[in-house]
């Protein structure tokens, strides 16, 4: 019962705190989507690798 005689309170601006939020949410977003497309792109560039490698082997044979 440390805390019974400390009486603290703390105003937040409801817009700014908003803002912050938003700031940090897109920041995340973006963060996100560019390793979602980092991934895509890597996939794509294996899969055209596999299908050449199997073009290539077949024209050896």
């Amino acid at each position: 019962m440390k805390n019974k005689n400390k009486k603290e309170l703390s105003l937040l601006d409801y817009k700014s705190e908003l803002e912050k939020i938003k700031k940090d949410s897109k920041a995340r977003v973006f963060i996100l989507y560019s390793f979602i497309i980092t991934v895509c792109i890597v996939v794509v560039i294996n899969i055209v690798n596999v299908m050449n490698m199997s073009v290539i082997l077949r024209k050896k044979i």
